[in-house]
């Protein structure tokens, strides 16, 4: 399946996460788990970090961060929560191999994460709301486009629209109709992703909307 990687890049189910932590405690290795968009999350679904599972604890590296949650990408301002052990070794690893964050941001950062629950309600439901707009128009655009269970991108196959694949693709949509999208190949190993391209859906409504309407302009890309 052409899209299987995608909820896997997006949310993970609570039985893969099972094999996972049961994968670790059998050959007594570290889970690291990018919880990046650990709010982002759609269609009633819970964030589940493997953290939280039997034995996992103690041998589990979260990593999170400001970025896509709070909007501040630029920031660079993130946290790391594992068992002490490690929180030294890391602690010692990143002396060496990044500056400080400015104090500002550290304290805006603190005051970000002291939030109420209501706020990731909201900002679950205007990324959903931004999503389904997204794969609506695109599909009536000519792109095939499953549903992303969680973050803020999508893959939309165009193969239909007769481009090639997803480099020429992109470069004929922002050519032609000024709307960047990214080569789903350029987060592929092996580079084979056939015409998907990666979109972004982290604008608001009026920016979405009218790249939509630019894309329906086009003779190779009409509803």
């Amino acid at each position: 399946d052409r899209f299987g990687f995608v909820a896997r890049l997006d949310y993970y189910g609570v039985a893969e996460l099972d094999l996972v932590a049961d994968l670790c405690r059998r050959w007594d290795a570290l889970c690291v788990s990018d919880e990046i968009y650990e709010h982002i999350v759609f269609d009633g679904r819970a964030h589940v970090s493997p953290a939280s599972l039997p034995g996992m604890r103690e041998r589990t590296v979260v990593v999170g961060g400001m970025a896509k949650t709070y909007g501040v990408t630029g920031w660079r301002i993130g946290f790391v929560v594992a068992p002490p052990l490690l929180t030294r070794a890391i602690q010692t690893v990143h002396d060496f191999v990044t500056g400080g964050a400015p104090a500002p941001l550290q304290a805006a950062g603190v005051r970000a994460l002291s939030l109420p629950a209501d706020h990731y309600r909201r900002l679950r439901a205007g990324y959903q709301e931004r999503r389904d707009m997204l794969c609506r128009g695109l599909e009536r655009l000519g792109f095939e486009c499953p549903v992303p269970e969680g973050g803020f991108f999508l893959l939309a196959d165009g193969s239909a629209l007769g481009r090639g694949d997803g480099a020429e693709l992109t470069t004929h949509l922002i050519e032609t109709a000024g709307v960047a999208v990214l080569p789903a190949r350029a987060f592929s190993a092996n580079g084979s992703c056939g015409s998907l391209v990666r979109v972004c859906f982290a604008r608001s409504e009026a920016t979405l909307a009218e790249a939509l309407a630019r894309l329906g302009a086009l003779d190779r890309v009409r509803i």
